[in-house]
């Protein structure tokens, strides 16, 4: 049995070693974030089921809906240098003095930090519902009031010289968020999450859609559909 334990051992060792890729070039990137990323231009509808509403709040995740939106990372950096859109969001949000080494392979890039951030500053955040979502708030009000918003912020960490904590963790009433906020916004693209919106004022059963609008540094807007109920 230790025999067969000592050979399995080796043998996924051996594995792991033969799936590593040569080295064949390094060079170094500017900034702390790996890549940027855009929202998307297509407004596609976003489905949700019951399992949005956990212990008295529905919570909303706003996907980037990665693969439909552009990337501008380090690989451009390489090939293009400064006239690449990655150089110019590193000038954008000043994080231009990391100094990161990225390792080159046959087929791909490695580096010590793996950060996806958004490219655009979100200026405004509109949640509106074209139902009467619950009483006091009839179709086409405003939702603001009654909806907050959690997100993962960068730019206090990249603004102050890459000092204090990486992560600024950012949990208040959609009302009083700012675009210092909504700047250089971390991206969960495991779980393809921009922020969260969450409200403890519940729809009416019959509420099926909520729209998000959200508007940009850059002069685009852009609108996400809700269904609600989804595989019902």
């Amino acid at each position: 049995m230790k025999r067969f334990t000592v050979v399995a051992a080796v043998l996924v060792l051996m594995s792991f070693t033969s799936c590593r890729q040569e080295i064949v070039g390094e060079f170094c990137a500017p900034g702390f974030v790996s890549d940027y990323r855009s929202f998307s231009s297509d407004n596609l509808p976003v489905d949700i089921g019951d399992e949005c509403v956990t212990d008295g709040l529905l919570t909303i995740r706003l996907p980037l809906r990665y693969g439909k939106s552009s990337v501008y990372d380090t690989r451009d950096y390489r090939i293009e240098g400064e006239e690449s859109r990655y150089y110019a969001c590193c000038v954008k949000f000043n994080d231009l003095y990391y100094n990161q080494v990225v390792s080159i392979t046959m087929d791909m890039i490695y580096m010590d930090n793996c950060v996806h951030a958004i490219s655009e500053i979100v200026t405004d955040i509109e949640v509106l519902c074209d139902e009467d979502w619950a009483p006091g708030y009839p179709a086409g009000t405003s939702l603001n009031d009654i909806f907050s918003i959690r997100l993962v912020s960068l730019y206090p960490y990249v603004s102050s010289g890459y000092t204090g904590d990486v992560d600024t963790r950012i949990d208040k009433p959609l009302s009083d968020v700012t675009s210092e906020d909504m700047t250089l916004v971390r991206y969960n693209h495991i779980e393809d999450r921009v922020f969260d919106l969450y409200t403890s004022v519940l729809p009416d059963e019959s509420v099926r859609t909520l729209r998000v609008r959200i508007s940009t540094d850059e002069g685009y807007e852009f609108e996400y559909t809700f269904n609600f109920g989804a595989g019902k």
